[in-house]
């Protein structure tokens, strides 16, 4: 049964928290009553009434659909070292109390209090998600080492959540999951396509729909303000949220209370982000994996792998790095060196046909160089490499193309750093379901109930496609349409051009913007500033953790320099430890596609990152709690057939370790 409790802060939406307790029998906190099994089923779970599902039955697949979205669920660690029951004395099913409260930003919180938490020795981890996710996005990377831990977990989803708006019908999803009509669902909804405009709702929805019908609008997206620049008082806030609920819970706790906060991928930044800007000192520890930041500028220091030459055009951005894959991976997964990529061709939708039409438009740009396509392809393989990608990397990079990892994030990141809203129509793209053709469709009430549940918060992803609005041909998705420069199915050159262009500030052949295309760039230039870390985060016990491998954000961008830019910074007053892990990427559950032949044409082994950066969260607690020692930074490096991995070393070999000396970070090969 389902409360609410006053929580009197005054970021708080009304002043209120729902709360719901679960006994850990029928239901937990966990795995909403999953398990250890029911997590690793290969389908997830139905709902009773496909159109009206219960807001239990929404949670339960909310989980089912994010632990197997980032967990690598047929790992053989999967029931020894991690998943529900696993690895610590804890029980399978977690019984406790659910506490979830809406910010007015529309930023969603939620505090799980598991029933053996010790008020005597109290830990709360903060979880913000990673991606676009919703609240539950942090439950298997996180959450689950904190709950068998007996720890409090405070979650958020920084804002950016898994926000739609069926604009067909004026459908907006609660808080809690459900889909209702926005005139029904009062202030309960994280997000409203509409609501920021000036004019009558009415008039405006239908002058769009005549014109966009069956479209989608996406928070991450949509929301018409840099949300990004916020994540980090978004977590120091969900840490009062949930300091002032466990005070009233239990007395006197707060003086006794000490704060880890972690995450992966964006929910690192965002606790990075946090930690940085923390003037009450409410973080104690810092402990994350494969963070997405975008360190202030080079500083004057280089990076050196191995006997690699020293590379100092380090720290670029997301937006950057990413417009650039979204322009040359198509291309250069042709590459004759990249012929043993995993999921390079007729994965998904992607052909070798669609890639050799964009080698060829990019020829007759003058954007690329070569006789054939194989040498074109060569090209934009260089230029890759160029831009600081690693050879451990760029052997994935064909598949998150593949997978649109790379599209989705090149568009929705820009128009949400330009604020743009679903009216703005960047660049000529939208969002909807698809018919067999590729056209846009309306969704059924089956697939908008399952919306919160099944998405990833950032598409295209599952039925919800990027569309093209600019085709030739008419609105027809993006991956299958033309470009009009062109007339090739050439999977839209011209949409991933203009988002490049918004990013540098020219078209490649010193030929000015439009203006339109100027004022969004200099927009997103000044957006961009509000969202770089600074690398000072005032002498905090903090461990990174990233794969060497990651083909999301490439280390020579992210985890490398924003260690190399704290030690400029803080010196020897610096408490950041750096664990870089080979054989291992962004994203554990991929494990599950490259090691299957059945799905992937060049199967490949991968060592699941979770159980190291697990095992750093441990050594981050024993740090707090008796004093131990951070081990150096160090590389740790897993051997197949991964199912044991290295620990991290208290003395690692010379051989191992990462150093900071000369104004160059070195790091082992």
């Amino acid at each position: 049964m389902k409360t609410t409790m006053s929580v009197p802060l005054s970021f708080v939406r009304d002043g209120k928290a729902e709360v719901m307790e679960y006994d850990g029998i029928t239901d937990d906190l966990l795995s909403g009553g999953l398990g250890l099994t029911g997590l690793r089923a290969k389908t997830p779970p139905s709902f009773e009434n496909p159109e009206n599902p219960t807001v239990f039955e929404i949670r339960r697949r909310t989980i089912w659909y994010n632990y197997r979205a980032l967990m690598d669920l047929e790992s053989a660690c999967y029931g020894k070292t991690y998943g529900p029951g696993a690895g610590y004395d804890a029980p399978e099913l977690i019984p406790g109390l659910e506490i979830m409260a809406l910010s007015n930003d529309g930023v969603t919180m939620m505090l799980q209090i598991p029933r053996h938490f010790d008020p005597t020795r109290p830990v709360l981890v903060a979880v913000p998600s990673s991606g676009s996710r919703g609240v539950y996005g942090g439950i298997g990377v996180v959450g689950e080492w904190a709950l068998k831990r007996g720890f409090a977990v405070v979650y958020t989803d920084k804002g950016t959540g898994v926000g739609y708006h069926i604009l067909d019908n004026d459908t907006v999803i609660l808080m809690d999951g459900r889909a209702m009509p926005s005139d029904q669902a009062g202030n309960r909804t994280p997000f409203d396509a509409v609501a920021g405009y000036t004019g009558d709702r009415e008039e405006i929805l239908t002058a769009h729909n005549r014109v966009l019908p069956h479209r989608i609008a996406v928070k991450h997206a949509h929301a018409g303000e840099n949300i990004q620049k916020n994540w980090g008082r978004y977590v120091l806030e969900a840490i009062v949220f949930a300091r002032t609920v466990l005070s009233t819970r239990f007395s006197g706790i707060e003086k006794k209370l000490r704060v880890i906060a972690g995450g992966i991928s964006n929910g690192g930044l965002a606790s990075i982000m946090a930690r940085e800007q923390d003037r009450d000192g409410l973080i104690h520890a810092l402990a994350v994996s494969e963070p997405n930041v975008t360190p202030v500028g080079s500083q004057g220091f280089s990076i050196v792998q191995g006997s690699q030459p020293p590379f100092s055009d380090h720290s670029k951005s997301l937006v950057d790095y990413m417009t650039l894959f979204n322009v040359l991976l198509p291309c250069a997964a042709l590459s004759p060196e990249l012929e043993n990529a995993p999921l390079r061709f007729d994965a998904f939708g992607m052909t070798r046909a669609m890639c050799e039409e964009r080698c060829l438009s990019m020829k007759e740009k003058g954007l690329l160089q070569g006789d054939t396509v194989e040498e074109i392809a060569a090209h934009a393989l260089a230029r890759l490499r160029a831009y600081g990608v690693n050879k451990e990397q760029e052997i994935l990079l064909p598949a998150h193309y593949a997978l649109d990892v790379t599209r989705s994030i090149a568009l929705t990141y820009i128009s949400q750093l330009t604020e743009s809203g679903v009216l703005e129509h960047l660049g000529g793209f939208s969002f909807a379901a698809v018919n067999g053709e590729g056209r846009p469709r309306t969704l059924t009430v089956e697939e908008t109930a399952t919306l919160f549940s099944d998405q990833s918060g950032i598409p295209p992803f599952g039925i919800v496609k990027l569309i093209n609005d600019l085709d030739p041909e008419g609105p027809h998705e993006d991956r299958r349409s033309s470009s009009p420069s062109t007339g090739r199915k050439d999977m839209n050159l011209d949409g991933a051009l203009m988002l490049r262009r918004l990013v540098t500030g020219h078209d490649g052949k010193k030929n000015p913007l439009s203006v339109d295309e100027r004022t969004l760039n200099l927009r997103l230039v000044k957006a961009m500033e509000t969202v770089k870390v600074k690398g000072n985060l005032k002498g905090c016990p903090a461990v990174i953790v990233t794969g060497r491998s990651d083909a999301v954000l490439p280390v020579n961008h992210t985890s490398r320099p924003y260690v190399g830019l704290n030690a400029m910074v803080e010196k020897k007053k610096s408490g950041l430890r750096y664990y870089e892990v080979t054989e291992a990427h962004h994203v554990d559950a991929l494990n599950m596609l490259f090691r299957n032949p059945e799905t992937c044409d060049k199967p490949m082994e991968f060592a699941p990152l979770h159980v190291v950066y697990t095992r750093a969260l441990d050594l981050v607690v024993d740090h707090l709690e008796q004093g131990t020692a951070l081990p150096p930074s160090q590389v740790v490096r897993p051997a197949p057939p991964f199912t044991d991995l290295p620990d991290i070393l208290q003395e690692p070999s010379r051989k191992d370790r990462i150093v900071f000396k000369d104004k160059t970070l070195f790091i082992p090969e």
